[in-house]
């Protein structure tokens, strides 16, 4: 999943998709990681929790703006990252039964912030 856009379309809103993600580099590249979904139509929403089953409201990593970024600060070399996407429908949604449709991506870049 490193770097490639993962496509899910969501046709009801009781669907969601679960994606593990693995730092593969060294510890001493110093690391963040960002998990971004690219929302072509409706809105989603998805959070992610350090090795363990995401639950909402026992994680701190939930998206904003449909970005989560991680840094090196936060999590280890051997730490394991589950994500858990979910439509975030509203009650128009469910009568009018429209689709979600994005691209989700998980990827790493070089930490530039205080915390790297």
């Amino acid at each position: 999943m490193e770097s490639r856009p993962v496509s899910i379309i969501y046709k009801e809103e009781y669907e969601e998709s679960f994606f593990s993600f693995v730092p593969w580099w060294a510890a001493s590249e110093n690391r963040t990681i960002v998990l971004l979904a690219d929302v072509w139509f409706n809105n989603i929403f998805f959070y992610a929790k350090l090795n363990d089953f995401p639950q909402f409201y026992t994680t701190d990593l939930q998206d904003v703006w449909d970005v989560i970024a991680i840094p090196p600060s936060k999590y280890k070399i051997t730490d394991g990252l589950y994500i858990r996407t979910r439509p975030d429908f509203a009650l128009f949604d469910m009568i009018s039964k429209r689709e979600y449709i994005f691209d989700f991506t998980a990827f790493s870049q070089p930490s530039t912030g205080p915390d790297s």
